[in-house]
């Protein structure tokens, strides 16, 4: 193996175990976030039915729903993402970190703020 090879598999895990950390590091605060606002009744620090946030504060079930369904997104390609580095299959690797990618850019727009 060449040094350009071996230095291309270390950038690739490299990148991939980011990835894969940046997930599971927004899954824990997702999850952490449902447990707050569903057993510390915390309600208020939230606005809910606040017309500046976003959709999702119209009501507290509907916040828990749209953070849960993420935070289970999230968590299923995490694991995804665990199994196939242990496996160490290189191509499904890169497929479950570009879904995470994508995802999480889809979940930035939907919680972007509307002006």
């Amino acid at each position: 193996m060449d040094i350009r090879q071996n230095f291309r598999n270390i950038l690739f895990w490299t990148i991939v175990l980011l990835v894969a950390f940046v997930n599971g590091m927004l899954t824990l605060i997702l999850v952490n976030e449902l447990f707050n606002v569903l057993f510390d009744n915390i309600d208020n620090e939230y606005f809910w039915g606040a017309e500046a946030q976003g959709w999702f504060y119209a009501t507290k079930n509907t916040y828990l729903v749209y953070e849960g369904i993420w935070a289970t997104i999230f968590l299923i390609i995490l694991f995804f993402q665990i199994y196939f580095i242990v496996k160490k299959n290189k191509e499904k690797v890169l497929y479950t970190g570009l879904t995470f990618i994508l995802l999480l850019a889809v979940m930035m727009v939907t919680h972007g703020q509307r002006d």
